[in-house]
């Protein structure tokens, strides 16, 4: 899919964002309930846990996730986000769609529901948003010492 801008401007701030993924994150039909439970920016994208629960309390079924023990699942959502012209836009993903991005808090992640396939998008993912929060965190004036010359 494609980004959606909002041409109003009514998208201004962090908070106007936060406040924009919360609303996109947190809606209700007939059969299902979704609720954002955290949502993190690193750089210009969002990344949130939303759950999803049945409203008449029955156990969610899914074929990516394992249901959890209250009969709810949390996914990964993805945000892409950009100003064009001081319109804000975004283009949204699941993490089983596959998303380049992997800047995922370790604390958002902790909240998602267990995966049934290990060799799932969704898995490759979360195990890449590990791989960076290990990136030691390197100040200014820091030494490293390198395993081998650089030539």
């Amino acid at each position: 899919m494609g980004w959606l801008f909002y041409t109003d401007r009514r998208v201004k701030s962090y908070a106007d964002e936060k406040a924009e993924i919360t609303r996109l994150c947190t809606f209700d039909t007939d059969t299902r309930k979704t609720v954002l439970l955290k949502a993190s920016k690193v750089g210009s994208t969002w990344y949130a846990a939303a759950r999803v629960t049945i409203v008449d309390g029955s156990p969610v079924e899914d074929a990516t996730y394992v249901t959890d023990e209250d009969g709810s699942i949390t996914f990964a959502a993805v945000f892409l986000t950009r100003y064009d012209e001081g319109c804000w836009g975004y283009k949204d993903m699941e993490e089983s769609a596959g998303p380049v991005e992997a800047r995922a808090p370790l604390g958002l992640l902790a909240l998602l529901s267990e995966l049934k396939d290990p060799d799932s998008y969704a898995y490759a993912w979360r195990q890449r948003c590990r791989d960076w929060a290990a990136i030691p965190d390197y100040g200014e004036g820091d030494r490293i010492k390198l395993a081998a010359p650089v030539t």
